[in-house]
C-alpha cells in the first residue's frame, strides 16, 4: 500500500539513513551531514504538524485531534482505523504522544488521491509512454526539474528502484516507481 506521510518521499526511506555513519571519506561525512539536516528538518516538520492538531496543548492528540490530522494530510480514516492506528502505537491508551505520532506518520497507509498524483508523475517521467522509465527518462525529468544528477546517481537509483528484476534492463516500472518513492504498491 502506498504510504502518506509529513515526512515527503525525497529519500524513499522514511527517517532512516542510507550511509554508514562509520564511513571515512569526506564525501560520505558530507553526505551524512545532508541526511542530517534532512533529517532534523522532517522531524521539525512533523512536530510543527503534531502541535497544529493537538488542540488541547496536552502534547498528545486524542481520537478527534488525530482524525482531523490524518484526514487533513490525505488519509481518509473512519474510527476503526484511528484505533487501529492508536494500539498500534499505544496499547491501551485513547491517544498517543509525539513519538507515537512520528511512528504514525513513518508507517505505510492507504491512500487518496496520492495514486493519481504519483500515477502522473510517472507518466510525466515516461517520456516515450512504454510503461517504463528508462535511465534517459529519469535524466531529462530530474534535468527538467533542475537537478544534475551523474550518470553513477541514475544508475544507482534506476537500480536501486527496479531491485533484481528490472536492474538488468535499467528500467523502471510503476510499482518499482512506488518503492522509489517509499511507497508499497498495494
Amino acid at each position: 500500500m502506498p504510504r502518506i506521510s509529513v515526512l515527503g518521499t525525497r529519500r524513499g526511506s522514511g527517517l532512516g539513513f542510507s550511509r554508514n555513519f562509520g564511513s571515512s571519506s569526506v564525501q560520505d561525512a558530507e553526505e551524512n551531514w545532508d541526511e542530517l539536516i534532512d533529517l532534523h528538518s522532517d522531524l521539525r516538520e512533523v512536530m510543527e504538524t503534531f502541535q497544529t492538531f493537538d488542540e488541547d496543548k496536552d502534547m498528545r492528540l486524542n481520537r478527534d485531534e488525530l482524525l482531523v490530522a490524518m484526514t487533513t494530510i490525505g488519509q481518509p480514516v473512519d474510527d476503526n482505523l484511528i484505533t487501529e492506528m492508536i494500539d498500534s502505537v499505544a496499547p491501551g491508551q485513547d491517544s498517543v504522544n509525539f513519538s507515537g505520532f512520528l511512528a504514525l506518520m513513518s508507517m505505510p497507509m492507504k491512500s487518496g488521491d496520492v495514486d493519481e498524483e504519483v500515477l502522473e508523475a510517472f507518466k510525466i517521467v515516461d517520456v516515450n509512454g512504454d510503461g517504463f522509465i528508462s535511465f534517459e527518462d529519469l535524466d531529462q525529468g530530474l534535468r527538467d526539474l533542475g537537478e544534475d544528477v551523474s550518470k553513477e546517481e541514475l544508475i544507482n537509483m534506476v537500480e536501486s528502484a527496479a531491485g533484481q528484476d528490472g536492474a538488468a534492463n535499467g528500467k523502471v516500472n510503476y510499482d518499482d516507481f512506488l518503492d522509489l518513492l517509499g511507497y508499497h504498491a498495494s
